[in-house]
């Protein structure tokens, strides 16, 4: 980010004829942080954090409140002072500093460097992290409910690092009062005063991530879905394509609530939260602006399919629907057509291949997506599940490319930016994506390499349980197991035979938590009756009953 530094001003002497200069006065500055002090170096006192502690991997804990340098600072910023960077694509807006939120304590730009440095990076893909980082920086100083909200996600991050530390329940504690006043800016004092819409956004978004970190699910969805209404009711109204909220907003609320909801189709049979699906439908479209673009539309494409299916594995059984339903078939050829007409205004996008290795990267791996679903999706509206052992050559394929694009993203953005987060992107949507193969692939080569992946890129801090899942996949490979019989796939190996195959899993919710685990309820079609099987999973103990055949719910 920009220097704010004082220059001092280069006094003329006027002489006979010639204009000399006196010589530039070099005097000892009093600002500078204290980590730099310590360490008895000249600080560049680059705020909010020196270079000199960033680029030597120190925390730099920030500057005194009573320092000359930083008294002088905020006197130059309350004459309206703007900060602009020339980094960012964001840069061509300028927003102007308010004298009252320059950070001046030492707890305040410790807790911001904690945001920078490991919230900031989880926000969007890794394209896109940078310009996040100083969009989030810059705007926290021109709005109180931003930096609120900032302090309030750092001071959660660093209670879950103090842990068992007695200091763990003062950052909490902390965390809830900055909520708090972030939500008391957002409540009008006069009955014509509007929110801007660039902080109402920033406001949902960092609310979202705050519920999502305390565990909250339904609260951290209402405000992420909330964004994205609000983003659907301004574009209607406006187009303009260069603005902050197309630019900025748009790719990080669409992408996040499509994978949102997308695992609440994966993992549940109906959502807590109202959502229709008519809000999600994709549209056709003539191409593609960039890479997040493109991103934002398979998201939604993919998340449409796994609604659509998510019903129809709902309804088959209670209305016993069949393959050729006429609404399930309308959906599936739909759902088909969209994903072929984005390969096609993709590949015309990027059809070489990009040297950019973060870039590469996400490419490759959304061309993996594409094939995924195409694969996985449209077969979750048969009756019969021994159809997908014709794909397993394809998914023992996009297996193996999983692996190296995650490896290799982990490998190198750890080398030049030295933290796990950065990966963070891979994780969430490699785990969802690989989590439909190691379901549907019954191949017992590819299932547990899938498996071993899975492993690999579990988070514990995922919004679902990551290990829960695992756990309830190792239990559902047990189950299939069983029926291993003569049944073989297009690799000659032996598979679980049709009656032994699970249809669909789902998580049922409850208000109240089981001492012995999470309820999950999975489908079987056994001698042509429908069956439940209920099984109570912990990352410890499996516990399963079997529903007779007349029980359809």
């Amino acid at each position: 980010m920009e220097q704010m530094i004082l220059t001092p001003f280069v006094v003329p002497v006027v002489g006979r004829g010639t204009q000399k200069f006196s010589r530039r006065p070099n005097f000892k500055s009093k600002g500078g942080c204290s980590k730099c002090k310590a360490r008895h170096i000249k600080c560049d006192e680059t705020r909010p954090f020196c270079k000199r502690c960033t680029v030597s991997s120190h925390v730099c804990p920030g500057y005194s409140t009573t320092s000359a340098s930083s008294t002088d600072r905020a006197l130059v910023l309350s004459k309206g002072t703007t900060h602009k960077s020339h980094n960012s694509t964001v840069g061509s807006k300028t927003i102007p500093r308010a004298p009252n939120t320059v950070p001046g304590s030492a707890q305040d730009t410790k807790q911001l460097q904690i945001v920078r440095l490991k919230a900031l990076q989880s926000m969007a893909s890794p394209v896109e992290q940078r310009n996040w980082e100083i969009f989030y920086l810059r705007f926290s100083y021109s709005e109180p409910v931003v930096w609120h909200s900032l302090l309030s996600i750092a001071s959660l991050m660093e209670g879950y690092t103090l842990r068992a530390h007695p200091k763990a329940a003062v950052a909490h504690q902390l965390a809830l009062w900055h909520y708090n006043k972030a939500v008391g800016f957002l409540i009008p004092q006069k009955s014509a005063e509007m929110v801007k819409i660039e902080v109402l956004l920033s406001c949902c978004y960092l609310f979202y991530a705050l519920e999502t970190n305390l565990q909250n699910t339904d609260e951290a969805f209402k405000h992420l879905y909330g964004g994205y209404q609000i983003i659907r009711v301004w574009r209607a109204n406006n187009k303009n394509p260069s603005s902050l909220v197309e630019t900025v907003f748009c790719p990080l609320f669409y992408t996040q609530t499509f994978g949102w909801l997308s695992n609440w189709f994966t993992y549940f049979k109906e959502l807590r939260v109202k959502v229709d699906l008519n809000d999600l439908h994709p549209l056709p479209r003539e191409g593609f602006t960039g890479l997040s673009d493109a991103s934002v539309e398979l998201f939604q494409i993919t998340c449409y399919g796994l609604g659509c299916a998510r019903s129809f594995e709902t309804y088959k059984v209670t209305y016993d629907l069949q393959e050729d339903d006429e609404s399930a078939r309308l959906q599936r050829e739909y759902f088909r057509s969209r994903l072929e007409y984005w390969l096609e205004a993709f590949e015309r996008l990027y059809p070489q291949v990009c040297p950019d290795t973060a870039k590469a990267l996400e490419i490759k791996y959304l061309k993996l997506v594409r094939r995924i679903v195409y694969l996985c999706l449209p077969g979750r509206f048969n009756v019969v599940e021994i159809h997908y052992d014709a794909y397993v050559n394809e998914f023992a394929s996009i297996v193996d490319e999983m692996t190296f694009i995650y490896d290799t993203a982990a490998k190198s953005f750890e080398k030049y930016q030295k933290t796990n987060s950065t990966s963070y992107y891979f994780r969430e949507n490699i785990f969802l994506h690989v989590y439909m193969i190691s379901i549907k692939c019954r191949n017992p080569s590819v299932r547990r390499r899938a498996l071993s992946l899975l492993e690999k890129v579990a988070s514990p801090h995922a919004i679902w349980n990551n290990f829960l899942s695992i756990a309830m996949i190792e239990r559902l490979i047990q189950i299939e197991e069983e029926g291993l019989e003569d049944v073989v796939d297009a690799r000659g190996s032996i598979v679980p035979s049709e009656w032994a195959r699970i249809h669909d899993i789902t998580r049922v919710p409850e208000d109240v938590p089981h001492p012995d685990g999470f309820l999950f309820r999975m489908r079987q079609k056994i001698n042509g009756e429908w069956c439940l099987r209920d099984e109570r999973i912990s990352l410890n103990v499996v516990q399963g009953t079997m529903v007779t055949n007349n029980d359809k719910r």
